[in-house]
């Protein structure tokens, strides 16, 4: 007896084996194979899992041959390429009219291969909806082929998720590919430096994601970009895509690469204010200047509370006082809370000599890696009513540059008022209990309670205690709880005179817990502990520090 699914797609019960009566019903079949039709963690090749199904039965052959849906959702060119040319035709047919979902990698493929993929692309983008691709080895031969592509109409694209990075190119003009000359999407810089731009040929009324690093949106107004919801795009200096963002009202998240710098360009006075409510994630990254990111800032105008990241990696030149000061005061805008009803729950910051870190969860992310990046950048944390100083829980480590920025770092611990537990290093620690010396005016980190040391280091005890006691008898603000690692050949009996503070130790792989004045202060002697445990690995260990100690004595003799 025949029954036709919710698909319009007709099943005769009666072709079926007695095994696979048992799920006759159409609908329920249908559910099935659209679950085998599906990419996941666990069905990586479903192309090949429907292929199986279909020979199962004549009855499920039937329905899984007649549903172009199907076939047109695992259009996988990793499994494709793999296949004879009839298999993959037959594929093709089989999907029908349907609307594509096209995925791979397209990593190390044939010339034969490429030409397939060139070939699939082109006479089905009218009717791809779903693109997650990579396409560098490919435009390496074909970008004429490519730019023709990005330039045409697409009325079912939905999703667009493409790695291209060869799209961009840096051959000296000697060298460049005739076809890449002759695009006119391209977009010519210094160094022989070009990349394309993308328009779809002003038409791609469903488009809600779109996600390509290496390409530039068109430089004149598009409206196939109204429905957008994520964008990831190249940009040169901020003013194309400042004019396209105008015409996005939907967008949510925004992630920006900075490919080029080009000269003249208004790095700190934006012409016009772009107004976007529902924009709640901003993330700016650029492998060349700083600048051209700030330009996009100043003139964007996200929900309130949005998260912002903005990532600098190997700056053209150092960053001045004056240029740090200027990133200082546009970032405050997005940083103060001025209403006091942002809490952070944590803070991170990592301050080297070229790395300037400050990161809270879900709200920003500032990460800066160049030279001599620190001392300029340092009065970001100076901001007036930040919303990270409300943060509670601390992971700090810095790196002492110079005596200039002592005192900034000094006002800085002092104004994280509700901060109770740091997590840090022991060099980390060592500077914050100088700045405490140094500026005894200033209660730094007034309300800590918990200290964790990462990887403690021979011969702070001393220093530990004297933090200790600074806090206990300066502030009157005892620490209530420690927690250290790596305390192998350490002597931490000294702690004993810190009534009730809770030691949490981590000696190899055995944890030691103690209320310091207790009475047992030979517990915090992870020397003799080291020499009575059975644990090899811990024994080894001494040795090493013992041997470590024995070549240093003789170097000194």
């Amino acid at each position: 007896m025949a029954q036709t699914c919710h698909s319009g797609l007709t099943i005769d019960a009666t072709l079926m084996p007695a095994s696979s009566k048992q799920i006759a019903n159409p609908d329920v079949l249908w559910e099935i194979f659209s679950l085998l039709a599906s990419f996941d963690q666990y069905n990586s090749q479903p192309l090949k899992t429907l292929r199986i199904a279909s020979h199962v039965c004549t009855s499920w052959r039937q329905l899984i041959l007649s549903s172009p849906l199907l076939w047109a959702r695992i259009i996988n060119v990793d499994e494709l390429i793999q296949m004879t040319d009839d298999w993959r035709t037959e594929v093709i047919r089989r999907t029908g009219d349907a609307v594509l979902s096209i995925r791979g990698t397209g990593y190390r493929v044939s010339a034969k291969s490429e030409r397939f993929i060139v070939f699939l692309l082109r006479d089905n983008w009218y009717r791809i909806k779903y693109i997650q691709i990579f396409l560098s080895s490919l435009s390496l031969h074909r970008p004429s082929v490519f730019s023709q592509i990005l330039q045409t109409p697409a009325p079912n694209l939905e999703y667009f998720a493409v790695e291209c990075g060869s799209l961009e190119t840096g051959f000296p003009n000697n060298r460049r590919n005739q076809e890449v000359e002759g695009s006119e999407d391209l977009v010519v810089g210094g160094d022989s430096w070009t990349c394309h731009s993308v328009s779809f040929g002003g038409q791609a009324p469903k488009l809600k994601h779109f996600s390509c690093a290496d390409l530039l949106l068109p430089p004149a107004e598009q409206f196939c970009f109204l429905q957008v919801v994520h964008l990831e795009c190249g940009e040169t200096n901020g003013e194309v895509l400042l004019n396209a963002l105008a015409f996005m009202p939907k967008i949510e998240t925004l992630h920006v690469h900075i490919i080029e710098d080009l000269p003249n360009i208004p790095i700190f006075s934006p012409t016009n204010i772009v107004f976007l409510p529902h924009l709640h994630h901003v993330r700016i990254t650029t492998d060349t200047v700083w600048q051209v990111g700030l330009t996009i800032l100043i003139s964007l105008r996200p929900c309130p509370g949005f998260q912002l990241e903005f990532d600098v990696r190997e700056g053209q030149g150092d960053i001045t006082i004056a240029g740090g000061d200027v990133i200082k005061d546009v970032l405050s805008r997005f940083l103060t809370d001025t209403s006091g009803e942002l809490k952070e729950n944590t803070l991170e910051v990592k301050l080297y000599g070229d790395v300037f870190y400050m990161f809270t969860p879900d709200k920003f992310r500032l990460d800066f890696y160049c030279w001599n990046c620190v001392a300029p950048l340092i009065r970001i944390l100076s901001i007036p009513q930040a919303a990270f100083l409300q943060a509670t829980e601390l992971n700090i480590d810095i790196i002492r540059e110079n005596q200039e920025t002592d005192e900034i770092i000094a006002n800085f611990f002092s104004s994280l008022a509700v901060a109770h537990s740091l997590c840090t290093n022991s060099e980390t620690l060592a500077y914050i209990h100088e700045l405490s010396l140094g500026y005894p005016d200033k209660h730094l980190l007034p309300a800590l309670k918990h200290l964790e040391l990462r990887g403690y280091e021979m011969g702070l005890a001393n220093m530990i205690e004297e933090f200790l006691g600074y806090r206990r008898d300066a502030y009157g603000t005892p620490i209530q709880s420690i927690t250290a690692s790596g305390l192998w050949g350490a002597n931490l009996c000294n702690l004993e005179r810190f009534d009730g503070i809770l030691f949490r130790g981590y000696f190899g792989d055995t944890e030691v817990c103690y209320v310091c004045g207790s009475g047992s202060p030979e517990t915090l002697d992870f020397t003799a502990t080291a020499a009575q445990t059975e644990d090899p690995a811990i024994r080894r260990m001494e040795i090493d520090r013992l041997l470590t100690e024995l070549s240093g004595e003789e170097e000194e003799e």
